[in-house]
């Protein structure tokens, strides 16, 4: 059923091939239309969100939506060409009703554009930019008006047309119904048989070889059913370990794995299973005397004389073997759960868990069979007789009813997206109706089945149906071609007549085929214009792996000139042709994209159910295309001798997208924009064309791709949606397109246009008498493919519309013959069309009036400096406004001089309230407008560049270590990130110093701290202020005291620890309050940047050496607050982060002794704060240089001589 695994190769390595490839078509392509074939035009404009290296890929997406989007396209494109936009494209990737214009487009260059002569471009349209809207009256344009209706272009009940689809609907439904039903009554034949012989059926025989035969039979049935089971699961997992590129795992993990899933396990249970079996149907068979006569008696004829109904129920006798066999399993597993271990769990009793489902599943799937067998007994009882007649009828006539009314549901169903919001009860139960109308069918026809078998052996005419149906199979087998018998053949004519016939011209006003309607896609050579992908759905239902295919029931695929993909396995047409293979047709190509009707539908088909697909492949209500795999198209001889195999694999769900055919349908059963296969190929500039029915804009499609694209590629895309909805009372829009971001894994980004068909109320006014009539419009359903003039007519001219409202900005440019290069008209165009954040207009006053009022302060006199940093400009001009001659030295540096010169302490103490208010603004805007996530919006482009000004004037910049931690994380972090600001991280800017004077020394007295004793010492922290990028200003930011000697008998002596009779250790020592960071400057990371200094850089020799112990006193309180608690957790942290970690008990006691000394001669007053509740937490580390910090650290420990700002 499935191929061979294709060669292992990751899909980086096949994306690389495949775009390799079609850039030898796309580079061909730009030659013939007079294109550098290596870039997009001229050399683009730096633009920081979207610059792009050469040859970024431009794709066009135009999305399913049957003829609305076909005809909303049509004007789109009329309006690219007459603007010059449609030569910027390399790729155009449809589905459905996009394929439609889209095969249109791609027919169109193949019959009429030649190899152009020397400086001549070419129309890529049947447009021309001189004739403008009159371009409608092309005669292209006018066949495909005319054939608006394009199923049925003549109207008229008796018309040809109208007979050509009762004769299309016929001939595909009547042949499929026979097959499906030959299938259902050969099953029950077979079931008939098993029974007959299991129940001792041979009536004649002796009674020892009927119950031997019975027996026999009994254990091969049972054998037979666990042992396949477990052969398909085997080959299962085998199939996932390849498909997921693993074909081999850790090797001690792959033994165990191969121990667990041993066939002996399964072989002992297998063979308990059986003989346990065995003994329950030895039990049934010989539990009566009577009981073989009570056998032959479930297949007693009809009659007045027939035993009575409880000996018919003997038909449920091996069932009720395996169920007994099951239970008698479940009650060994319970007895023995005492015994069992964890090995026996993954082994023995794994493999009985399988055999007991799998004897569940075979009594299950007998007892179905059996139900019905009885049912149809029971309508053929003597006192039934009467009415068997008005019985059958009414059986066929029910059947009928709730198959149409099972197929509008199921047209209705196959359009929704995703489950309701907040379900009700009753919107569950419509979401279960075309199951239960599907089982409901099912289930009748069936009973049909069995009724029509049982007529037969009353009749004895039953050897006749049984040749029938056994002849009905095999010509299916032999004959049944499903792409050719079925609705698929007339689909496909009437879009080959309809769009590729307005391609060629030929056979004006005709309805049937013509020769030039149709051609295969290898026969498509490289022309002007982009590469045109024909995306369709993969179906994938019976998926080789359906977790690693997150259950979507289809992969995608594409059909293009260039080749045939499925997922990230391709092949291009020439090698398949050398391999003894073919290409479809155009035609066929565009109808498989369409087929939005099908038995197949992805994910949809995986929800409705089995009896849903059965159905619809029986009525033959599908669209779709079987074509052989790209890679995995190796058919055995049966495969190539049975054509209606495949049919047999739609009507049991088994299609796969790795299998040796694919079943291709409409490419909405994946992804309905036509947007995920341009990702795919990393295009960076993308227009998508979103004409799917949306009529509550819950954009279902465009939440579908964002997900898929995140999961399979990695690539974010960040748009705002909400322009696009209409309002609530006049149902008109803000705006028809939105701009947004794409963002691809290797981080670059590329730019997105998402276009939705909706008014603003500046239409033309048949658009909007149409819109006034048809309140739908423009979200009419797909299920209305038969359009008039006027309908036809205001989608077309909708398109036309829109596309002139978006490119507006650049008409300018197109009327006047130049060409603006893709990434600045997308530049361009992203700066108009991104929408503007909610409420901004509101807030934009407010935020320009705390801007004028920093201006206003930059005015006064003490600003001046400020004010010449802010705004750099004014310097060079009244550099040049000075009278001749001009100064010798160059201008850059004579404006570093001006513009760089240091700041006295009088200027930087006059800035310092105006850096103030501004960090105030640019937090604040910052915050209200998430600058965070959208400081790349244009509507912020300004508001930027403001920020940057204050960002990089110096001295804002020597402010800014103290001023940060005045301001929120998030804030402090953007302008760090964004305009280089310094950190405590940098280079020199935090260094240890040994000054005992300065800012943090005057607070720890304030809070009630003393100064260092003499056998302490204190560690400075130094925050050098920075200006023109060097430190100016040392200040103390933070300090700790530190104990390195202990006072026995009035002698200073050194901390010195030795444990185990290891040599002695210098011990240096600190209260965790001792650890001093001002208020004021918390949350900056002066602590942390402290901390590390403390414990990689060289002190001065004689305080500490290298593997000295470094140990700390945490004073806990186990009755304080919660926020206190959140401060010492928050100390620990700190702590933990630097290696430091509690000591061993040896040393723990150690320090423990020394805790009396501590109290009484604490920095802080330890002993007036100190309860029964206080516990000490010591934590320790060994000092150890690291060689960078040596290497930096090339001044002596001396306290700087440069004078600090205190």
């Amino acid at each position: 059923m499935d191929g061979s695994p294709a060669p292992l190769e990751d899909d980086a390595s096949r994306l690389d091939r495949l775009l390799a490839h079609e850039g030898q078509y796309l580079d061909e392509a730009r030659r013939l239309a007079q294109r550098d074939p290596s870039s997009d035009g001229a050399p683009a404009p730096a633009e920081p969100d979207i610059t792009a290296p050469r040859r970024d890929l431009c794709g066009l997406a135009l999305s399913g939506g049957g003829i609305r989007s076909a005809t909303f396209n049509l004007g789109l494109l009329q309006c690219l060409q007459q603007m010059g936009l449609l030569e910027m494209f390399d790729y155009v990737s449809t589905v459905s009703g996009g394929g439609y214009i889209g095969g249109f487009w791609t027919a169109w260059r193949h019959y009429h554009l030649k190899e152009p002569s020397a400086g001549n471009t070419v129309a890529l349209f049947p447009m021309s930019q001189e004739q403008g809207a009159r371009g409608a009256r092309f005669a292209e344009v006018r066949h495909l008006r005319e054939f608006s209706n394009f199923l049925n272009p003549r109207l008229g009940l008796l018309s040809l047309d109208t007979g050509r689809m009762f004769v299309a609907a016929l001939s595909a439904v009547l042949p499929s119904l026979l097959a499906a039903f030959s299938f259902l009554v050969l099953v029950l034949l077979l079931w008939l048989l098993l029974a007959w012989l299991l129940l001792l059926g041979w009536e004649g025989s002796p009674p020892w070889v009927a119950r031997a035969v019975s027996y026999a039979l009994m254990i091969g049935v049972t054998c037979g059913a666990l042992f396949t089971w477990e052969l398909l699961l085997f080959r299962q997992d085998n199939r996932v370990r390849l498909n997921r590129g693993r074909p081999g795992a850790n090797p001690d993990e792959e033994v165990q794995e191969r121990e667990g899933r041993r066939f002996g396990y399964y072989l002992n249970a297998s063979v308990l299973a059986v003989g346990t079996v065995l003994f329950f149907w030895q039990w049934l068979v010989h539990a009566h005397p009577a009981n073989a006569q009570a056998f032959h008696s479930v297949w007693w004829p009809v009659t007045e004389d027939a035993p009575p109904w409880r000996e018919r129920l003997h038909v449920f006798d091996p069932a009720i073997a395996w169920v007994g066999a099951a239970g008698a399993l479940v009650l060994l597993r319970w007895l023995s759960s005492r015994f069992a271990t964890a090995w026996m769990q993954r082994t023995e009793r794994a493999a009985m868990s399988r055999v007991i489902s799998r004897l569940l599943l075979l009594a299950s799937f007998w007892s179905v069979l059996s139900c019905f067998w009885l049912a149809g007994m029971f309508f053929l009882t003597s006192n039934l007789m009467e009415i068997y007649s008005l019985l059958q009828t009414g059986v066929v006539a029910t059947v009928m009813v709730l198959s149409a009314a099972f197929a509008r549901l199921q047209q209705l169903f196959s359009r929704r997206a995703t489950r309701p919001v907040s379900p009700t009860a009753s919107s569950r139960l419509r979401s279960y109706l075309p199951q239960l109308l599907a089982y409901t069918v099912l289930a009748l026809s069936f009973l049909g089945a069995v009724m029509l078998v049982l007529r037969a052996m009353n009749q004895a005419w039953l050897p006749h149906l049984v040749g029938t149906v056994i002849a009905l199979t095999g010509l299916t087998l032999l004959l049944f071609d499903a792409n050719s018998v079925g609705l698929h053949a007339f689909y496909r004519d009437r879009i080959a007549r309809t769009f590729i016939g307005a391609a060629h011209g030929q056979g004006p006003g005709q309805t049937e085929l013509h020769s030039l309607d149709d051609f295969s896609l290898d026969r498509l050579k490289p022309q002007p214009g982009p590469l045109h992908l024909i995306c369709c759905a993969a179906n994938d239902l019976a998926s080789i792996d359906p977790m690693a295919n997150l259950y979507r029931g289809a992969d995608s695929a594409v059909l293009s000139s260039v080749g045939f993909s499925v997922g990230p396995e391709w092949k291009s047409w020439e090698k398949i042709r050398q391999e003894g293979g073919t290409a479809p047709t155009l035609a066929s190509a565009m109808t498989a994209s369409a087929a939005a009707f099908n038995s197949h539908m992805g994910s949809m088909s995986m929800r409705l159910g089995p009896a849903v697909t059965f159905l619809m492949t029986a009525f033959n209500l599908r669209l779709g295309l079987w074509w052989p795999h790209p890679t995995r198209a190796r058919r055995r001889w049966y495969e190539r001798l049975c054509v209606g195999l495949p049919f047999y694999k739609e009507l049991l769900g088994r299609s796969r997208a790795k299998g040796r055919d694919v079943l291709l349908s409409d490419g909405a059963h994946f992804e309905n924009l036509a947007l995920y296969e341009l990702v795919r190929r990393r295009c960076r500039f993308i227009i998508v064309s979103d004409c799917g029915m949306d009529a509550d804009t819950s954009f279902d499609d465009f939440a579908n791709v964002v997900r898929r694209v995140r999961e399979d590629f990695g690539v974010e895309l960040r748009i705002d949606l909400s322009p696009l909805r209409p309002d609530g009372d006049t149902g008109l829009s803000r705006r028809t397109v939105v701009a947004g971001d794409l963002e691809y894994p290797d981080g670059s980004s590329g730019v997105l246009l998402l276009i939705k068909p909706s008014l603003q109320g500046n239409e033309p006014p048949d658009i909007l008498q149409y819109k006034t009539r048809n309140t739908a419009f423009p979200h009419e359903t797909t299920g209305d493919q038969f359009y008039d003039e006027a309908q036809w007519e205001a989608y077309r001219r909708l398109g036309e519309h829109t596309a002139l409202t978006i490119f507006r900005s650049v008409r300018g440019e197109s009327e006047s013959g130049r060409m603006l290069a893709t990434a600045r008209l997308f530049a361009r165009v992203r700066n108009e069309w991104l929408p503007v954040p909610s409420g901004y207009e509101e807030r934009f006053p407010r935020f320009v009036e705390r801007a004028t009022a920093l201006d206003q302060l930059l005015e006064g006199a003490g600003a001046r400096k400020l004010f010449r940093e802010i705004f750099k400009e004014i310097t060079e001009l009244d550099r040049q406004a000075k009278t001749s001659p001009p100064p010798q030295v160059s201008d850059a540096h004579s404006l570093v001089i001006e513009a760089g010169s240091k700041p006295t302490p009088q200027e930087l103490t006059d800035a310092l309230h105006m850096i103030r208010r501004a960090l105030l603004f640019m937090e604040e805007v910052f915050l209200t407008e998430q600058l965070a996530a959208h400081y790349n919006h244009p509507a912020y482009r300004g508001v930027v560049n403001y920020f940057a000004r204050w960002g990089y004037a110096p001295l804002l910049r020597t402010w800014w270590p103290l001023l940060k931690t005045l301001h929120s994380p998030r804030f402090t972090h953007f302008l760090e990130e964004r305009f280089s600001l310094p950190t405590v991280e940098h280079k020199d800017v935090g260094q240890l110093g040994g000054r005992e004077e300065g800012f943090a020394m005057s607070c720890w007295v304030a809070q009630g701290g003393r100064k260092p004793r003499p056998h302490e010492h204190l560690l400075s922290y130094i925050l050098h202020l920075p200006h023109g990028g060097r430190p100016e200003y040392p200040i103390q930011a933070a300090q700790l005291i530190v104990r390195t000697h202990q006072d026995r008998e009035g002698e200073a002596r050194p901390l010195l620890w030795s444990g185990g009779g290891k040599p002695e250790r210098r011990v240096v020592l600190w209260q965790g309050d001792d650890f001093y960071v001002p208020p004021g400057l918390w949350g900056a990371g002066i602590g942390e940047d402290f901390l590390r200094l403390i414990t990689e850089d060289p002190l001065m020799p004689g305080i500490v050496e290298p593997g000295s112990v470094l140990a700390v006193r945490l004073q806990v309180d186990r009755e304080a607050s919660a926020a206190r608690r959140k401060r010492w957790a928050d100390e620990l942290h700190l702590y933990h982060a630097e290696g430091f970690t509690q000591p061993d008990p040896a040393l723990k006691q150690w320090l423990a002794d020394l805790e009396p000394e501590l109290d009484q001669d604490a920095a802080m007053p330890w002993a007036k704060k100190k309860s029964e509740y206080w516990k000490s937490l010591w934590l320790t580390r060994l000092y150890q240089p690291t060689p960078e910090a040596t290497a930096r650290r090339e001044e002596s420990f001396e306290a700087e001589s440069t004078p600090g700002l205190h």
